[in-house]
């Protein structure tokens, strides 16, 4: 039971701590969904994540949308830790409302952090898209093939992303392969990410829907209500602690709305 949870709360955490944690920025949010772009569509994403061994962990379909504006989301639907119940996840990134939210279902929480206007241009500005030609297509798009690496430079720890991206799509990449290791010389494949169909133009609104009945909680009230509602299941103190960084990023973003 104990280390089928550590499976799934991983799975909980990836999309939460993307927005409000020690993940926030730039950066980061461009990994997690993609590329900036006004080049609309849905895509349907299969990830897999895999232990040392090769052994695959857990495998999602995810459903990537971008709008004309440059808008973004990113939503999957995952089952609970009774095995009885499932819960959609989405992260959104609306420029139109200068917002990031995450929505968690299996609390029916929002967790809402203003965008500074700085970061919406961000968002809005054509991204490069850098990297070899191949000469194979991905789905019928012409792709771009690179590596980058996520580690900051020094340390020994490995953490680097391949990618194959598509120009015609604002660089999203259809591709990813994700590396991670202790040092070079331990290095395993951590995560994949391939893109299963792409349906170009303006993606459903609902995807950038709030629910009307869902409660504002920051990322440890969040936790909170999820102990509330599945009791008894193990919460690390790595956990706890990352819950409070994430709430200091919070309380600290809301004084960015209207900046």
């Amino acid at each position: 039971m104990f280390n089928r949870f550590r499976i799934w709360e991983y799975r909980v955490l990836h999309l939460g701590l993307a927005s409000v944690g020690l993940f926030t920025g730039f950066y980061f949010m461009q990994k997690l969904l993609g590329a900036s772009s006004r080049v609309p569509f849905t895509a349907a994403v299969r990830e897999t994540s895999y232990g040392r061994g090769g052994k695959v962990q857990t495998q999602d379909q995810i459903t990537q949308v971008v709008r004309s504006d440059g808008s973004m989301a990113r939503a999957r639907t995952i089952q609970g830790p009774d095995n009885k119940t499932s819960a959609e996840q989405r992260v959104i990134i609306d420029l139109a409302s200068a917002e990031e939210v995450v929505i968690d279902g299996f609390t029916e929480s929002l967790t809402t952090s203003p965008l500074r206007q700085a970061t919406v241009a961000w968002y809005r500005q054509s991204q490069p898209c850098t990297g070899d030609l191949e000469p194979d297509m991905l789905l019928g798009y012409p792709v771009v093939h690179d590596m980058v690496r996520i580690s900051k430079p020094g340390e020994d720890r490995v953490i680097r992303e391949e990618r194959w991206r598509a120009p015609a799509l604002g660089c999203f990449p259809m591709k990813k392969v994700l590396f991670v290791g202790s040092n070079k010389a331990n290095v395993h494949i951590a995560k994949t990410d391939e893109v299963l169909h792409v349906a170009p133009g303006e993606p459903d609104a609902a995807f950038f829907a709030k629910p009307a009945a869902f409660t504002e909680r920051s990322p440890s009230q969040r936790r909170q209500e999820f102990n509330r509602r599945f009791p008894g299941l193990p919460c690390p103190k790595c956990m706890i602690q990352g819950d409070a960084e994430a709430d200091a990023a919070y309380y600290h973003r809301q004084d960015d709305r209207g900046k």
